[in-house]
């Protein structure tokens, strides 16, 4: 045990907020000791430089064993854990050090690497625990995001079981209530032709009508981002946007008002319009954006915010490397350095220029409309309209389009196929070639 003055004390002189970590976790003066608190404390800021704020999201570690800690530490990094992820969910490392293996072992083993860097919060969980929640026949990602919620096993067994009843789909989201308070949100959802999914299930059954009624009192759309917010922070979001003449998208209630009032700011020195997607990122986030943008000659504008900084970085990279304009090529950002360098290869084997809408299409997809337009003689050279479509849709194109002597190419790739019926129909009854 530990007295709050004397807490406050030691926490202070490191630099971290102990009304912070008293909020998040009032243990700490209960099972916390001076002398033990400040041995963590010296190993995480001293050593490993961790940011005082992320102790203050996670302060369950300042009363856990030092040479556990260590342990795990040493453990992850020679399993070379990005230490960012673990960082960002310090809790990871107040894990038993045998547990935490055997987690790691299981993960990687059944899971792979990918879900470890996804969902590091995974390795503070016990394998028994995963094991059952695997019995529900649930994604892999859904099964991990509901063995690091909080709910007990009969809880999660209860959410899935009501969620499947009314053909809710089932996110992480999900369990962050119980199988009642899912069974209310569903009720005041389809009273209000609300989709049931995703960020409704922040909110309670009361928060939702009162977020609903606040948005249709100010003819905003009721999308998933809105939940995000309680009705006071929408109230104020709606007025700082009005205030800026700012069209209230369903991005701006990803942000806070004081972090949508900092995009703006850094926008209109930037001279950027501040609206969409930018939202999207930090004020912070924007400035090196910019700053990378303007070091490689890109406008910074529309896709690019998708991407950090350095994800652009990457980018710029490999349409480098690759020979690719990123001028006038801005459906490029929607996609990853990775995912660029395996759309260039299949472009490259199939003898197509890998710019424009190729890049709407994952590698997997591009080959499948290859096949596709190969096997109905469709010329895709000077065709880049043809990749707006799935391979599936081509063939549906080309069987009408050869139907009515039409030559599958261009602009027919902007409509459906139906619609290609239609318009044939209109042009024979008005006797339009």
């Amino acid at each position: 045990m530990i007295g709050i003055d004397l807490l406050k004390l030691l926490l202070e002189g490191y630099g971290i907020d102990p009304n912070k970590v008293i909020k998040n976790n009032e243990n700490v003066l209960v099972k916390g000791n001076y002398d033990e608190i400040e041995d963590v404390i010296k190993y995480l800021i001293g050593e490993l430089k961790i940011s005082p704020k992320n102790i203050e999201k996670a302060p369950s570690i300042l009363y856990f064993n030092v040479s556990a800690i260590r342990k795990n530490v040493e453990f992850l990094q020679k399993q070379h854990i990005s230490f960012s992820n673990v960082e960002t969910c310090l809790h990871v490392l107040n894990t038993d050090p045998f547990q935490l293996e055997e987690t790691y072992n299981y993960i990687m083993d059944n899971y792979g690497a990918k879900f470890i860097s996804e969902i590091t919060s995974i390795l503070r969980v016990n394998v028994e625990r995963i094991k059952k929640i695997e019995k529900l026949d649930l994604d892999k990602d859904i099964t991990l995001s509901a063995a690091i919620s909080l709910l007990s096993i009969e809880n999660i067994i209860a959410d899935v079981q009501i969620c499947r009843e009314n053909n809710v789909k089932i996110t992480s989201t999900v369990f962050n209530r119980t199988a009642d308070e899912i069974k209310d949100i569903i009720d005041v959802c389809k009273e209000n032709n609300v989709a049931q999914k995703g960020t409704v299930f922040f909110r309670t059954a009361d928060e939702i009508k009162d977020i609903i009624e606040t948005c249709r009192e100010n003819n905003v759309d009721i999308t998933d981002s809105v939940f995000r917010r309680s009705t006071n922070e929408i109230e104020d979001i709606i007025e700082v946007c009005q205030e800026n003449n700012i069209d209230i998208t369903d991005s701006v209630f990803r942000r806070s008002t004081d972090e949508i009032k900092n995009i703006i700011e850094v926008c209109r020195e930037n001279n950027i319009d501040p609206k969409g997607i930018v939202f999207k990122r930090t004020a912070d986030e924007i400035k090196d954006i910019v700053k990378v943008c303007r070091e490689n000659n890109i406008d910074p504008k529309g896709t690019v915010f998708l991407r950090t900084a350095g994800e652009i970085k990457d980018i710029v990279k490999v349409c480098r490397e690759n020979n690719i304009d990123l001028k006038d090529n801005a459906t490029i950002f929607i996609k990853t350095a990775d995912e660029i360098k395996d759309i260039v290869k299949v472009c490259r084997e199939n003898n197509i220029d890998p710019k424009g809408n190729v890049f709407f299409k994952t590698a997997d997809e591009i080959k499948d409309i290859v096949k596709v337009c190969r096997e109905n003689n469709v010329d895709l050279k000077d065709n880049a309209t043809v990749f707006r479509k799935t391979a599936d849709e081509i063939k549906d194109i080309v069987k009408v389009c050869r139907e009515n002597n039409i030559d599958p190419k261009g602009t027919v790739f902007f409509k459906t196929a139906d619609e290609i019926k239609d318009i044939v129909k209109v042009c024979r009854e008005n006797n339009i070639d």
